[in-house]
C-alpha cells in the first residue's frame, strides 16, 4: 500500500504518531504493507487528511465478488466514495480560503519562472 497524509502547518510529531498508531495495526491485522507514500504539511490545510491511498491484492477470479453480492464478513475494496469525499473536503478548504491559496499560486509561479531555465529537460508542474 501506498498513503499520502497531508497535514497543516505546525502539525506536531505527537499528532503524526497517534495517526501511525491507527494505521499500522489495521495493515499488520490485514496483511497489508506500506511500501512507500508521501506525508508533508501544506499551507491551507486546516486538519491532517489522507489525500489518496493505493492498495493492490492478488486473487483468482472466484475469489473477487461484486459488491451486489457481499455478505457480512467479505473484505471490500472501496473505489469511488472515499476518493469524491476527499475530494469534496478538499474544494470545501479551497472556498473557505481561496484568498490564501491565490497568494501561493501566485507565489508558486514566480518559483517555476526561475527554476525552469535551470532544469529545461527534467522540471514540470502540475
Amino acid at each position: 500500500m501506498t498513503i499520502c497524509l497531508m497535514l497543516p502547518p505546525g502539525t506536531s510529531d505527537t499528532v503524526l504518531e497517534n495517526i501511525w498508531r491507527q494505521i499500522d495495526p489495521e495493515c499488520k491485522k490485514l496483511g497489508i504493507t506500506i511500501v512507500g507514500g508521501h506525508t508533508g504539511t501544506y499551507p491551507g490545510i486546516a486538519y491532517p487528511l489522507n489525500g489518496g491511498c493505493t492498495v493492490i491484492g492478488l486473487g483468482s477470479k472466484d475469489q473477487i465478488t461484486p459488491a451486489c453480492n457481499a455478505r457480512i464478513g467479505d473484505r471490500v475494496i472501496i473505489t469511488k466514495g472515499p476518493a469524491i469525499e476527499a475530494a469534496a473536503i478538499l474544494v470545501y478548504q479551497a472556498e473557505k480560503q481561496k484568498d490564501e491559496l491565490k497568494y501561493y499560486h501566485r507565489k508558486n509561479r514566480r518559483y517555476t519562472k526561475c527554476i525552469r531555465p535551470l532544469f529545461p529537460e527534467s522540471f514540470f508542474t502540475l
